[in-house]
């Protein structure tokens, strides 16, 4: 009998929800380890394809902390991660702001700099003022 993906995906699931090992469920649906570690890390959340880790891994420090910024990372995981210089970051940051249409917040923190504190404070006044 010949299952569909979507068929052998749910008996994956099933038999190692039986208990049954790696081994043992690829004997049995005939399928590969790797496919079976790749059905199983979706259930889990675990799931990353290969294929698109790789191919960011190959991209410019740009673009990974473009992606990276994309997925919620703070900065400093991405001045880590990519063992880059807080500056650059930084710059990379107001780069990615900028395409994402937040021009205007970048142009107002470069207006207001080294006072930002003050500048919160006289947010925080105005906003409990209504």
């Amino acid at each position: 009998m010949i299952l569909s993906k979507r068929e052998k995906e749910k008996l994956v699931r099933k038999l190692a929800n039986e208990g049954k090992t790696t081994r043992e469920i690829a004997k049995d649906v005939r399928i590969s380890l790797r496919s079976i570690g790749q059905i199983l890390n979706k259930v889990t959340g675990d799931y990353v394809v290969e294929d698109e880790k790789q191919k960011l891994q190959s991209k410019s420090d740009y673009a990974q902390a473009f992606q990276m910024f994309q997925d919620g990372r703070p900065l400093i995981d991405v001045a880590i991660e990519l063992d880059i210089e807080s500056p650059t970051v930084i710059c990379y940051y107001e780069d990615y702001l900028k395409l994402v249409n937040m021009r205007r917040l970048v142009s107002i923190h470069n207006d207001v700099k080294d006072d930002l504190s003050l500048f919160l404070q006289l947010y925080g006044r105005i906003k409990k003022r209504g």
